[in-house]
């Protein structure tokens, strides 16, 4: 008995493109008169379709960074002020607002080269607020310049005789300062010495030595000290800020 194998015909590949656009068109046109038909039902079907993707918008919940709002109303304030006396030329002084405990939250000012970043962060760490200030640089009165301590000639310039700017090494360039917590804390960073952690019992003193820069005059604890006001490396003793200098400051208000 002879056997014969049985083969399937082979579509041709013509004739299988055919197919594919006949089935093609079919769908799309179904797709219009289903739409044109029942609208209604058409919007329901894209929605539900649409609902099912995964990382739409509508899926992502809306945030809002919380913050205090007398925390936000002092850093407002804050700016205002700077701003203000932004223009001022030095050697002069000016004080801003009094800060409330700022807790977990932070003012960050931050030297960027060509413009002065004061960003308001909240107690996780979120950017709550944030402000950019042209034509101003960062100092501290602390540290040493030229191997001078600086605040050691800023007290020789205004605070041991008379109001006068003998010595012009009495702050140092800064590119980075954290005021936090209450005013035992103030962090800065000195250029080419890195962080550094400091009081800030200035009674909100600023020093422009001249136009375009704003200094913070950090502090250090002088009590158990019978000596009253002096000056280090870590900036100013905190008695050098009592009513009676702050009137002697601001005889060259700014």
């Amino acid at each position: 008995m002879i056997q014969m194998n049985k083969k399937r015909a082979a579509v041709p590949i013509d004739k299988m493109i055919v197919l594919l656009i006949l089935v093609a068109f079919a769908v799309v046109f179904g797709i219009i008169m289903f739409d044109q038909l029942f609208p209604e039902a058409s919007e329901s079907v894209i929605e539900s379709v649409i609902s099912t993707v995964p990382g739409q918008a509508d899926e992502i919940p809306e945030t809002e960074v919380q913050i205090d709002a007398n925390i936000e109303e002092a850093y407002d304030k804050f700016i205002e002020i700077i701003e203000e006396n932004k223009e001022k030329g030095g050697p002069c002084f000016f004080q801003y607002n009094k800060l409330p405990n700022l807790g977990k939250n932070s003012i960050k000012l931050s030297d960027e080269g060509e413009f002065l970043t004061i960003v308001l962060n909240n107690d996780l760490g979120q950017q709550a607020k944030w402000r950019q200030i042209t034509g101003l640089k960062l100092c501290v009165v602390a540290g040493k310049k030229d191997g001078e301590v600086v605040a050691q000639n800023f007290y020789e310039n205004y605070l041991k005789d008379s109001l006068s700017r003998k010595n012009s090494n009495d702050y140092n360039e800064a590119n980075e300062i954290l005021i936090f917590k209450d005013e035992d804390n103030l962090g800065y960073k000195i250029v080419g010495a890195g962080l550094v952690e400091g009081q800030r019992e200035n009674k909100q003193l600023l020093y422009v030595p001249e136009k375009g820069k704003i200094c913070f005059l950090p502090t250090f604890g002088g009590w158990g000290s019978d000596w009253g006001c002096d000056a280090d490396e870590e900036g100013l003793d905190n008695d050098c800020f009592d009513t009676a200098d702050i009137n002697k400051f601001m005889q060259k208000k700014c």
